[in-house]
């Protein structure tokens, strides 16, 4: 009987960790993931794959999918695995103009040091991020970067990098040190009775600054703090 017990063992010990198994430190790595399981082939799919409490972290590299949190996604981080740029870019496809990414009720998610790229065209109600459902999130040092060209964006005044949605009314939003980089809206609070606890030392460079704004917000919403925000516009901005 003992050396079936230690045989067992042994198996368990030899067996490669599966998803399910992860730890709560999920690894996504499009180049890595068809070698071995213990890697996923895209953000969504570890998103998907999470518990609460679980850590994303994403090898450096450029993904093209759009990335939703509902409410079986909340107490999640996402952040690069090492040194190397992560870029979140929008799919062509005939979704085009969904968020690129959508925290949907999920509660306290963390997402830094991400670019998002996004080349959806104008359109009056869309935004690159967007919150729904009374989701809570913090989004620190990251780069927001709308990939239309300044000629026209100028004449596309309602596209926003950063909006909380009709019927939020959460407070622990956070906004802190991130670049939002050629939006005419950096960040709007569509609802009318959401409160944004912080927007601290972030930076909006937008050619249209001085046409629309920056801030915008629901008629009874309000930022509890903006503090150290810069709006301006700079052509070397990288």
């Amino acid at each position: 009987m003992r050396w079936f017990l230690c045989l067992l063992l042994v198996l368990f010990i030899l067996t490669p960790k599966t998803h399910a198994e992860s730890d709560k430190s999920l690894i996504v790595d499009s180049a890595m993931c068809s070698k071995n399981n213990i890697y996923y082939c895209s953000i969504q799919e570890a998103i998907e794959d999470s518990d609460k409490g679980s850590k994303i972290q994403i090898k450096g590299d450029k993904y093209s999918e759009r990335l939703r949190f509902d409410t079986n996604n909340s107490y999640l981080t996402l952040e690069p695995l090492d040194s190397a740029e992560v870029v979140i870019s929008q799919p062509a496809d005939k979704f085009i103009q969904q968020p690129l990414v959508h925290i949907d009720g999920a509660k306290f998610i963390l997402i830094q040091d991400i670019t998002f790229e996004d080349s959806s065209p104008c359109d009056e109600d869309y935004t690159t991020v967007v919150i729904t459902r009374n989701g809570k999130a913090t989004f620190a040092n990251n780069r927001f970067v709308n990939k239309l060209n300044p000629e026209e964006n100028i004449n596309c005044v309602n596209k926003a990098g950063f909006a909380i949605g009709e019927g939020s009314t959460q407070e622990e939003t956070l906004l802190l040190y991130n670049l939002f980089r050629n939006y005419p809206t950096g960040v709007e609070v569509r609802s009318e009775k959401a409160v944004v606890s912080s927007v601290k030392n972030n930076y909006v460079g937008n050619k249209s600054s001085t046409n629309n704004p920056v801030f915008k917000k629901g008629e009874n919403s309000f930022f509890k703090s903006i503090k150290d925000s810069i709006v301006s516009y700079n052509e070397s901005l990288s």
